[in-house]
């Protein structure tokens, strides 16, 4: 079992670059992906996305990447493009009139007068370095998710083990409910008729109180909890990505179960287990929610 919830932080210092990349997610349905990166580096947001969705297959995604250039780009000067700049800002002193200074740092500043070379990332080594931090970072979220699961695992197992034994509490109350119920429709049917009955009516109307009391049996709600603990502890020791959504889906019927169980089982003595039922149920419904 893996949690959605997890964080992973690597980095990379050398010469040339400094990185730092960080991936957290938290439960959602989908695979909800999110990045925040340098300019400079919005060209690899989608490789970033398609190493981290290799592991990550459900889950609200973000990862933050930080990054610096520390080489020392090669600046050339383009002579022929600053001259053609020269030779227009001359032209137009010479049309307003006047001997004014030439803008110096306005001409530099055009398009292509300065020129900045060796800052090519794709050939610098950065592309493989950043994935490998990147798939580093990926890395260590997986085991904090995994670490997650397993404390996941264990509460869900002991869960199931505490709901078993609240249920064989139940169960063992059930002829001894029935027996008092019986008694007390019983006694207060006699109480109520004016007179007695004869053997006949006597016998039917035992009968129909029999049938009565045994709509109040939960012996079959009981065994179909016992069967939906075992299928959930069975499908815990499992691994697949659809692991939440089943875990869910039989939760949901043992919800439903516990639900008619409390309806039609009157005895107060056993109220507390399937309250504690109940609430197990939610705490592990919400913890499934986060497997993924």
């Amino acid at each position: 079992m893996k949690s959605m919830t997890g964080y992973g932080k690597a980095n990379h210092v050398d010469e040339n670059f400094e990185m730092e990349v960080e991936v957290k997610s938290v439960n959602s349905r989908f695979f909800d992906f999110k990045i925040r990166s340098p300019r400079e580096l919005s060209f690899m947001e989608f490789r970033i996305k398609d190493i981290c969705s290799q592991s990550i297959k459900r889950g609200k995604v973000e990862v933050y990447v930080n990054f610096k250039d520390k080489r020392v780009p090669e600046i050339v000067l383009d002579e022929s493009r600053f001259s053609a700049f020269v030779e227009v800002y001359h032209r137009a002193q010479s049309l307003m009139g006047g001997n004014r200074e030439l803008p110096f740092a306005k001409i530099i500043s055009e398009p292509g007068v300065i020129l900045m070379s060796n800052t090519d990332l794709e050939t610098s080594g950065a592309i493989e370095t950043l994935e490998k931090v990147v798939a580093e970072a990926v890395q260590k979220h997986q085991q904090m998710a995994l670490n997650e699961g397993d404390s996941m695992k264990t509460y869900l197992t002991d869960a199931m083990e505490r709901i078993a034994s609240a249920l064989s509490e139940i169960e063992s109350a059930i002829p001894s409910h029935k027996e008092a119920l019986f008694e007390k429709v019983k006694n207060s049917i006699e109480a109520l008729l004016p007179e007695a009955l004869g053997k006949e009516d006597h016998k039917r109307l035992m009968m129909e109180a029999a049938i009565y009391i045994d709509k109040s049996d939960v012996t079959e709600e009981i065994v179909r909890l016992k069967n939906h603990v075992q299928k959930f502890l069975d499908r815990v020791g499992k691994s697949d990505k659809e692991m939440g959504k089943s875990l869910n889906f039989i939760l949901q019927e043992m919800h439903r179960e516990i639900n008619t169980t409390g309806s039609k089982f009157g005895d107060t003595g056993v109220f507390p287990s399937i309250m504690m039922i109940r609430e197990e149920i939610e705490k592990c419904r919400e913890l499934v929610q986060n497997a993924e």
